[in-house]
């Protein structure tokens, strides 16, 4: 057997995907966007990522601060940099998820037959 055809994926066939463009079959719904849980891993992370920004701001302040004897100011001040950037992380991540517009949200007690 040839070196280079023993890692290759099995072989997809290909279905139309509209514009001209094919895609993989069964690849169309992990395409079309995030799936529930690709979403909830991203909100899951948003907590790590604020706590790491901040106490990677404490860690570098509170060692620039040893090195340089200028206790407490940087630690202060870069501690503030690793909570706003933590927010500023947070809020580029959210911004990013696709929100669910009010068609996608199903109506309750709206019975049309009675």
């Amino acid at each position: 057997m040839h070196p280079m055809k023993r890692n290759r994926p099995p072989h997809l066939p290909l279905e139309p995907a509209g514009g001209g463009t094919f895609t993989p079959a069964g690849l169309r719904e992990t395409m079309a966007g995030p799936t529930v849980w690709q979403g909830l891993a991203t909100m899951g992370s948003l907590g790590f990522t604020l706590v790491g920004c901040t106490f990677l701001g404490l860690f570098v302040g509170y060692n620039l601060d040893r090195w340089l004897k200028t206790s407490p100011w940087f630690t202060i001040l870069l501690l503030l940099f690793g909570i706003a950037a933590g927010f500023l992380n947070i809020f580029v991540s959210v911004s990013r998820f696709p929100r669910r517009s009010e068609k996608d949200v199903p109506q309750i007690g709206t019975d049309r037959n009675g």
